[in-house]
C-alpha cells in the first residue's frame, strides 16, 4: 500500500492556503512569502508558512503542521506518565497533610491515641488512596495527552495555525488518536485538515480568529528568512549538575525528538515537599505536646475536697501548696 507523503501533503496544504484566503484583505506592494521547513534557533520547525502583508502593514502568517503515515506519532497523543505521576503525589500528600493539621488543630490525639507507626501508616494509606483516586480519573484529563503538533504550536504565535495530515494516518473517521486531536485542536483554536489521496483538502475544523492565549506565546520577529530561520544552537555537553537534576527537566530536549515539549514537574515536586515538611511538624509539635496532661476542673476540685473531707483537723499542721490545675506534667516514652 502506497502512503501519501509528508512533502506532498505540504505542497497540498500551501495550495489549500493560497486558495482559503486568496479573498483576505491584503497590500498590493507586498509580495505573498510562502516557505517549507523554516526552523527557529528555539526548536520550533514549522512544515508551511504563509504570509502576507494586512492593509493596516501588519503581518497575517498561517502556519501548518504536515503529517503523513510514517511521522504519524506527531499527532498521535501520549500519556505524560511521568507528569501524571507528580500531579498524582502532589495532590494526594497535599490533601493527607491537610488532614493530619485539621486533626492536630481540633485537638484529636491521633499519635497519642493510635501510636507512631499507625498514624505514619494511615498516612501513607491515606497518600496511597488518594494517589490511586486522582490517577484513575486524571488519564482522560487533555492535560495528560501529549499531542506534539498541538504542544509546538503552543510554542509561538501565528495569527491560524493548522493541523494537516494524510487520510491514511488514521483507521477510521472514530479512531480515538483522531478524537482526541479534534478535541484539542477545538480547545486551543486550531485548525485540522485533511489530505485525500486525491491531494484534496477537507476542512474538519476551521481555527479560532480570536486570540486564545492573550500573549502567553512568542510572536515570529519578522518575514527575514534569515531572522526566521536563525542559527541552531547545538547542544553542549552536560555538566555534572545537569546530570543529576535532568530528571526533572523535560526529556529529552534534541530537536528530532517529538517528546520536547513535555511539561516540567519542578512545583509538583515543592508542593510534596511542603507537605512533607508540614506532616513533619505536625508529628513533632504532637509529640512534644503529649507530655502534658490536661485535667478537667471539676474533677480537680472534687479530689481537694475529698482530700479535706478525709482530713483529721486535730493532725499536725500541714502546708498545702497549690498549683495550676489545668496542666500536670505526666512524662511519656510511649514514643520511645
Amino acid at each position: 500500500m502506497e502512503f501519501i507523503t509528508e512533502n506532498t501533503i505540504k505542497r497540498a496544504t500551501l495550495r489549500f492556503f493560497k486558495a482559503y484566503y486568496r479573498l483576505r484583505p491584503r497590500t498590493k506592494e507586498f509580495l505573498t512569502v510562502s516557505k517549507f521547513d523554516v526552523t527557529t534557533p528555539e526548536g520550533v520547525i514549522v512544515d508551511v508558512y504563509y504570509s502576507f502583508q494586512k492593509p493596516d502593514r501588519t503581518y497575517f502568517i498561517a502556519t501548518a503542521e504536515a503529517t503523513s503515515y510514517y511521522s504519524k506519532n506527531e499527532i498521535r497523543y501520549r500519556l505524560q506518565k511521568r507528569v501524571l505521576f507528580w500531579d498524582s503525589l502532589a495532590l494526594s500528600s497535599l490533601l493527607t497533610a491537610f488532614a493530619l493539621t485539621w486533626l492536630y488543630a481540633y485537638r484529636y490525639e491521633v499519635i497519642h491515641t493510635a501510636g507512631l507507626l499507625l498514624t505514619a501508616g494511615a498516612c501513607v494509606l491515606g497518600m496511597t488512596v488518594f494517589y490511586l483516586l486522582y490517577r484513575t480519573v486524571a488519564m482522560q484529563f487533555h492535560r495528560y495527552r501529549y499531542i506534539y503538533a498541538v504542544e509546538q504550536f503552543k510554542r509561538y504565535h501565528a495569527d491560524e495555525q493548522w493541523v494537516a495530515f494524510g487520510e491514511d494516518v488514521f483507521e477510521n473517521f472514530n479512531d480515538k488518536y483522531l478524537r482526541e486531536l479534534k478535541n484539542q485542536c477545538i480547545i486551543n483554536g486550531f485548525g485540522l485538515v485533511k489530505i485525500t489521496k486525491r491531494l484534496e483538502p477537507q476542512v474538519l475544523i476551521t481555527p479560532t480568529r480570536h486570540e486564545l492565549f492573550h500573549g502567553k506565546r512568542k510572536r515570529l520577529s519578522n518575514l527575514d528568512p534569515m531572522k526566521i530561520m536563525g542559527k541552531i544552537k547545538f547542544k553542549q555537553s552536560e555538566e555534572w549538575w545537569q546530570k543529576i537534576f535532568g530528571r526533572f527537566k523535560k526529556s529529552p530536549d534534541d530537536f528530532d525528538s517529538v517528546l520536547r515539549f513535555q511539561r516540567t514537574y519542578w512545583t509538583q515536586l515543592l508542593i510534596v515537599l511542603l507537605a512533607l515538611l508540614l506532616m513533619s511538624v505536625v508529628f513533632v509539635r504532637e509529640m512534644a505536646r503529649a507530655d502534658l496532661v490536661t485535667l478537667d476542673r471539676e474533677e480537680y476540685l472534687e479530689t481537694i475536697q475529698k482530700i479535706e473531707a478525709t482530713t483529721d483537723d486535730e493532725e499536725s499542721t500541714y502546708y498545702e501548696v497549690d498549683s495550676a490545675y489545668q496542666v500536670a506534667v505526666d512524662p511519656q516514652t510511649w514514643w520511645a
